[in-house]
């Protein structure tokens, strides 16, 4: 009897330890809750990593040195422009007013974008320094500097008189573009931000629309200012099925940021900040950019009288002789088709001449592998000469305008190719056909002839034949 009561209970015992357990609503919600929190904690975690990895591998300096550069920029162009009021008559005393920089933030991606922008004080160049086209100068002094000194000026109650969105230049390569640019910024008081591609471009995905969108930020804070895109093209071009997704937001992103910033309702900030590009090639350019841009400029090459004033403002502080300075109005007659660089590397090339002549000695014992210690021992206590006529002469056979000699290899190389076609007429052909079937065939060989024994084994197929 015992022993059935003890298998009775173990059996019982065994029974209940093999039942399913029963399993309630609060189970799974506690375990859903559970699984929910390691996810929200794993992904803010992992978030936080990769934020951290983007930070510590990024190049971007710091708010704190970036605001010290803006500080010292803008300290630099207060005291130059003081010192330029005091010593004018007619002083321009309505000067823009300058943001207070220990007053604003910069965030990682503003002080990233601050690092390009110019202090105006660093640019020599000027209107004067720009030969030719006095009327678009004068134009775009109207347009672009004049607001940013004086904004008083543009202030009416139909909105009429104010200073365009963006303006662009565009034009054959080497006629002045940046120079301009380089000009309007030295000229005028506000904040250039010359924006660059290798600046907002980001490997990281949606870094890229972060910089873009500091770019305008940046320029709000620091209005008055100027965003200045070189080649235009390259970044804002035409929009198609082709290009990526992170290259499409990015430009969808200035698109936006370009019309929300500057038709902002209460507030001026479309007569402190102007959008100014450069290209040569308008017609990439994306439409909407245009129509963003609605005051164009052409910069064509110059023509004789200011191909007479880019010379004459290169050479002003060069040493040259009477003859050589009468000779210069023939020299921009004769130099149709040149841009203002091209003038520039011409009278480069002209005022390298004394100097090889000088060295002449010396560069053939430099090539030539001959000691020159004692050359130029000598060559210390001789003086160049002056820039003379035959030197323009030599100049004038050394620099072509932009592509011509390029164009005149394609046309040789165009020549070569037609005169080998002219003489492979019908006949011609015929014949070096018949030679190569002579040569090939194997009942002519030349060595045979020759009394020469073939070395090899292999007769040469007979292709003939075939």
């Amino acid at each position: 009897m015992a022993r059935s009561n003890n298998n009775a209970s173990a059996k019982e015992s065994t029974t209940s330890t093999n039942s399913p357990s029963t399993i309630t609503v609060e189970d799974v919600l506690k375990e859903t809750l559970v699984f929910m929190g390691i996810y929200v904690v794993s992904r803010m975690a992992i978030t936080y990593l990769v934020k951290q990895y983007q930070h510590s591998h990024s190049n971007y300096p710091s708010s704190k040195e970036s605001l010290n550069r803006l500080q010292n920029i803008f300290s630099k162009s207060n005291t130059s422009q003081n010192s330029k009021n005091t010593n004018e008559l007619n002083a321009d005393t309505n000067t823009p007013k300058r943001p207070k920089i220990s007053e604003i933030s910069l965030n990682q991606y503003e002080a990233a974008i601050a690092s390009d922008v110019i202090d105006p004080t660093q640019i020599p160049t000027r209107f004067q320094d720009i030969g030719g086209i006095d009327d678009m100068k004068s134009e775009l002094w109207d347009l672009v500097v004049l607001p940013l000194r004086h904004p008083e000026l543009f202030i009416s109650k139909s909105g009429l008189v104010s200073p365009p969105r963006g303006v662009l230049l565009y034009g054959a390569p080497g006629t002045g573009k940046t120079m301009l640019a380089k000009a309007m910024a030295g000229e005028g008081s506000a904040a250039f931000i010359n924006v660059r591609l290798s600046s907002i471009m980001d490997k990281w995905f949606g870094e890229s629309n972060k910089l873009v969108s500091a770019v305008f930020s940046l320029a709000q804070k620091l209005a008055p200012s100027v965003i200045f895109i070189d080649e235009l093209d390259t970044f804002l071009n035409q929009r198609d099925g082709s290009e990526n997704s992170a290259t499409s937001t990015m430009k969808s992103e200035f698109l936006t940021l370009w019309d929300g910033m500057l038709t902002q309702e209460g507030k001026d900030v479309q007569e402190t900040i102007m959008v100014l590009g450069a290209t040569n090639r308008p017609f990439d350019v994306d439409s909407a950019i245009l129509r963003r841009l609605p005051r164009t400029f052409e910069i064509g090459l110059p023509n004789e009288k200011s191909r007479l004033q880019i010379l004459a403002l290169f050479l002003e502080k060069q040493e040259m002789s009477r003859s050589a300075r009468k000779l210069l109005p023939k020299i921009a007659k004769v130099t149709i088709g040149y841009s203002g660089s091209d003038l520039k590397e011409l009278c480069r090339a002209a005022a390298m001449e004394p100097i090889r002549e000088l060295m002449k000695e010396q560069s053939q014992n430099a090539v030539s592998g001959k000691s020159s210690n004692n050359i130029t021992q000598k060559m210390k206590k001789i003086k160049a000469r002056s820039v003379e006529e035959r030197d323009f002469m030599a100049a004038l056979q050394k620099v072509k305008r932009t592509g011509a000699t390029a164009m005149n290899f394609q046309r040789k190389e165009q020549q070569k190719q037609n005169q080998f076609r002219s003489t492979l007429n019908t006949g011609d052909l015929a014949k070096s056909l018949a030679l190569l079937q002579e040569v090939f065939s194997s009942q002519h060989i030349p060595g045979k002839e020759r009394g020469e024994e073939n070395e090899g084994t292999d007769e040469i197929p007979n292709l003939s034949a075939e």
